[in-house]
C-alpha cells in the first residue's frame, strides 16, 4: 500500500475482522522513505459496527542511507488502545447483528 500525498488517506481493510480483544495496543509496521524526517500518521479504529476511535499520532523517520546504500525498512510503532476502550467501541472483531 502508498499513500498519493501528504494530507492523504489511507485505510487498511483486512480480508475478515480482527480481534484485538485483551490488548492493550495496536502495533503497525511502517515504511518511510531513507532519511526522511517527521513522518506522522493518524491512526483510527473502526469496530464491526462502524464507531471509530482516533488512537493517536505516530511520528516516523527514515532510517540513514546513502545512494549506495539506501534500503526501505520497517520500523514498529505502537498506539495505545485506551481511546478505544473509553468510546465503547467493540473489540471482538465480528460484526454485531441486531
Amino acid at each position: 500500500m502508498k499513500w498519493t500525498g501528504t494530507g492523504s488517506r489511507v485505510t487498511v481493510r483486512p480480508a475478515r475482522p480482527v480481534s484485538l480483544a485483551g490488548a492493550e495496543s495496536l502495533a503497525l509496521r511502517v515504511i518511510v522513505p531513507p532519511n526522511s524526517t517527521g513522518t506522522a500518521l493518524d491512526v483510527a479504529v473502526t469496530d464491526g459496527s462502524g464507531r471509530r476511535a482516533q488512537l493517536g499520532r505516530v511520528r516516523v523517520d527514515g532510517l540513514p542511507g546513502s545512494p549506495r546504500t539506501a534500503a526501505h525498512w520497517s520500523r514498529e510503532v505502537r498506539v495505545p488502545l485506551s481511546a478505544v476502550t473509553r468510546a465503547g467501541l467493540d473489540l471482538g472483531g465480528s460484526p454485531r447483528s441486531n
